[in-house]
């Protein structure tokens, strides 16, 4: 892994830290997939993907 994808993930780290607000979502969200792209470090679309987990 390197430097830069190791800051990233840190700083995703912090972010899940200190914004109750964006754990709070994905709670209701319950199960599947919120993708965010990012372009020039900048979010610039969200994808979000429902799945049906069967038991």
């Amino acid at each position: 892994m390197g430097a830069m994808q190791q800051v990233v993930e840190s700083s995703l780290e912090e972010l899940f830290k200190h914004n109750p607000e964006i754990l709070r979502v994905c709670r209701e969200f319950g199960w599947g997939k919120i993708e965010i792209a990012v372009k020039d470090g900048k979010p610039v679309m969200v994808t979000v993907r429902r799945e049906i987990k069967l038991s």
